[in-house]
């Protein structure tokens, strides 16, 4: 659970600071009243509420997960390493091959629920054109309408170079919530809470 009021926010860091996320506040609350946090990586993990005490009551703060990698993910300390990059049979979005597909690999992201991350999906529009925050997965990844609300997806998460196997987590948005899927066609259909910053150019694929 988690609620902050006006003018408060919660910050988490690792112990050494080499990770520290966004300050997170009342922008951030979300539909269900759950709150899954990005990935910090680090052996321990520091969480601070910072809120005027006459507003203390008010505050809504329940931690009832705590995720721990044990392998791969976090292996570095402001991205991920070693085995977390694309299988043999993929091509890294910074190679070559990739030159003239920057739109569609703009609208990507990684994505994890319950901590874990997992698998892909992308942003798309819809032919009304209105830029609903749509996005698109594979029914194989298993987000159903229970797991939606944890789902963090992670922007521009591209390869740093070529093969390179290391690439960012800083730019991400937190929920969503389940719309459509079907197993035989393989796609699952969920709308975002929140609307990736612009800074970030992510697009939204199709029409």
């Amino acid at each position: 659970s988690f609620f902050m009021p006006a003018g408060a926010r919660m910050q988490l860091y690792s112990t050494n600071y080499r990770n520290i996320l966004r300050p997170f506040d009342s922008n951030d609350h979300q539909p269900t009243g759950q709150f899954w946090t990005p990935v910090v990586l680090g052996s321990e993990v520091v969480c601070e509420v910072y809120v005027r005490t006459a507003m203390t009551n008010q505050i809504k703060l329940d931690m009832i997960h705590i995720g721990s990698g044990y392998r791969f993910f976090g292996a570095g300390p402001t991205a991920l390493t070693n085995n977390d990059g694309s299988g043999s049979c993929n091509v890294d979005v910074t190679c070559p091959q990739g030159s003239g597909w920057e739109g569609e690999i703009s609208a990507s992201a990684a994505i994890s629920t319950g901590g874990s991350i997992f698998c892909s999906g992308s942003m798309i529009n819809n032919t009304a054109n209105d830029g609903r925050n749509f996005f698109l997965t594979a029914f194989h990844c298993g987000v159903s309408s229970s797991q939606a609300p944890s789902l963090v997806c992670y922007w521009n998460y591209d390869a740093v170079s070529c093969g390179s196997n290391t690439a960012p987590l800083s730019q991400f948005t937190i929920g969503a919530a389940y719309r459509s899927g079907f197993s035989t066609s393989d796609f699952t259909l969920l709308e975002l809470n929140s609307t990736p910053n612009s800074s970030w150019g992510v697009t939204y694929a199709g029409w």
